[in-house]
């Protein structure tokens, strides 16, 4: 019976050891004015510009384009960190940067074309 309990008791330190060994973190952070893959499905083609800015909000960038056209754009950074650890033995950090825009062409104050670019 005491060999049970002794082997219960390593079983449940090495569980809980293990917890100690090994570990991983990450987290994502948007800087500037991130626009989710839903909210680009909220905008499309003839929409009007005050819908856009109800979704998108204010734009960082507006540039006319002639031909009563306008471009609209709203650029962001995505900061990706991870990090893994292996006791005190091996450890690992990772860190990516990429920078995307998005685009809204407006022709007579309607939505004729909204696309993205990333990295």
């Amino acid at each position: 019976m005491k060999r049970i309990a002794l082997t219960g008791s390593l079983l449940a330190g090495l569980v809980a050891l293990q917890s100690c060994l090994f570990g991983s973190t990450s987290k994502v952070e948007y800087e500037g004015r991130h626009v989710s893959e839903s909210q680009m499905r909220q905008v499309e083609a003839g929409v009007s510009k005050q819908e856009v800015l109800q979704v998108f909000g204010e734009p960082t960038g507006k540039s006319d384009v002639g031909d009563a056209a306008e471009l609209w754009t709203w650029r962001y950074t995505r900061k990706s960190e991870s990090s893994s650890s292996v006791f005190l033995l091996l450890a690992s950090k990772s860190e990516v940067i990429e920078h995307g825009t998005v685009y809204v062409r407006l022709e007579n104050d309607r939505v004729a074309k909204v696309w993205r670019t990333e990295p």
